[in-house]
């Protein structure tokens, strides 16, 4: 019932020495689980037809090798899909195909995308570039969409905003609405790092309309899951948790870790703003364990920010320094200052609250002297949080910069909440999040009642 068992047949025609019927339905097999998310099963029906295949049938072994990069992308199984794309790349050079090599290079540069490393993906995507004609406008657009995301990622919003707009015109020349969705999710990513949650909530929903047009269940997952971001950033927990929850479902089905990851981490953070501690702390160590294997050191850097804010809240500072030296290690080695700026406002609040305020002195000297050089927090995950402990611990040490840290805080706050249009919104984002509630609340004490946001 249902259809015939491909993988059934398969293995029959096999041992009956049919080899060509038994190669033709492993490959079918492989492909009807691979579009059924059914992982494990899509990579061993191809290793099975990889077994049966000639050794110098190229073009075969390009298709089964390529459907298995797809399988281990879903999988996030990094180290494993970078063997693969290895391999992929290997057989495009020996059938002398330049688009197919471009494309393998396209996703090697994203699997180093995925790990972390920046700097190396935006190295193997110029290499893409270079090795793809200029008329394959598809192609193009994927990469210069990647080259962005590296740039945001990096913080370099400028560089990202240029990558993105080129993306976009080659994506719509060529009429790919699966790029021009994933670049309408980027240009909404960019609005949200540079603190405009109302400019990014139409291109998310108009990304999540292409990515649900398309059946593209990732993608679905991931703009779903970036929309709950919106929520929260706003305050909106009830709402965030919702969508984050319904994301995470969705990338558990598939078998998407990354993601999944991700979003737990996310549902972590609003559910600590909820006060549910206890709660957050184990779902940024659910999130920390799943990408421990895929060693995604971006991911692992959040996760214990994020397990750190947990500890603390709990009462545990010494817990919490610990989770925050791991996470500023992760950003360190990403070369991710505004991030790893965060992770050390964690250990200089951890300090603080176990009253070791020398400790506590010098992350912030840190902290200023590297916003000093010109380093950013736009595009970091709670930017008010990193001026509100600089003056909470200047202020405990009776520095005099405490007062001017206040007021740059707060006109960075009232300049954030003055890009989100609808006043609920914007009323939502400065009583309902924690921390921009308590600098607000700080403020008034010192300044009166009449500077107000």
């Amino acid at each position: 019932p249902g259809g015939i068992a491909l993988d059934l047949v398969a293995d029959h025609s096999e041992r009956g020495g049919e080899t060509a019927l038994a190669l033709d339905l492993w490959q079918r097999a492989a492909s009807d689980a691979a579009g059924r998310y059914a992982n494990a099963q899509a990579l061993a029906h191809a290793d099975r037809a990889l077994a049966l295949s000639a050794g110098d049938d190229w073009p075969l072994r390009h298709a089964l090798t390529f459907m298995r990069c797809k399988v281990l992308g879903v999988m996030s199984e990094f180290d494993k899909l970078a063997t693969e794309l290895d391999k992929l790349t290997a057989l495009a050079n020996q059938l002398g195909d330049t688009g197919k090599l471009a494309d393998a290079l396209a996703r090697s540069a994203r699997n180093h995308y995925h790990k972390g490393d920046i700097v190396q993906a935006m190295n193997v995507a110029r290499r893409a570039l270079d090795a793809g004609p200029a008329s394959a406008l598809a192609h193009v657009a994927n990469v210069r969409a990647l080259m962005g995301e590296c740039a945001l990622r990096q913080a370099r919003h400028a560089d990202a905003q240029v990558e993105f707009a080129q993306a976009m015109q080659l994506a719509n020349a060529a009429d790919d609405k699966l790029q021009q969705g994933l670049i309408l999710n980027d240009l909404a990513t960019l609005a949200m790092d540079q603190g405009d949650p109302g400019a990014a909530l139409p291109l998310y929903e108009q990304a999540l309309t292409r990515h649900r047009e398309l059946g593209h269940r990732v993608n679905e997952g991931g703009t779903l899951s970036n929309l709950g971001y919106v929520a929260l950033v706003l305050g909106d927990y009830a709402s965030a948790c919702t969508q984050f929850t319904d994301a995470r479902a969705l990338f558990a089905r598939i078998g998407h870790r990354q993601n999944e990851a991700i979003t737990l981490i996310n549902l972590g953070i609003a559910r600590l703003h909820q006060g549910q501690c206890d709660e957050a702390l184990a779902l940024a160590g659910e999130a920390l364990t799943m990408v421990e294997i895929a060693r995604d050191r971006w991911v692992q850097g959040a996760a214990c920010r994020v397990l750190g804010q947990a500890a603390l809240a709990l009462g545990d500072p010494a817990l919490a320094a610990q989770h925050f030296e791991a996470s500023r290690e992760s950003f360190a080695s990403l070369q991710m200052p505004h991030l790893m700026i965060e992770a050390v406002a964690g250990l200089a609040d951890a300090a603080l609250n176990r009253s070791d305020l020398a400790c506590a002195l010098a992350h912030v000297e840190t902290i200023l002297s590297t916003m000093a050089e010109g380093v950013s927090l736009d595009g970091a995950e709670e930017p008010i949080r990193v001026h509100l402990v600089c003056h909470q611990v200047l202020a405990a040490a009776r520095d005099p910069r405490a007062q001017p840290v206040l007021q740059q805080a707060f006109q960075d706050l009232s300049a954030r909440a003055g890009q989100i249009s609808d006043p609920l919104r914007r009323r939502s984002f400065l009583d309902d999040v924690p921390h921009h509630r308590a600098l607000v609340d700080t403020w008034q004490a010192q300044a009166g009642q009449g500077a107000s946001a």
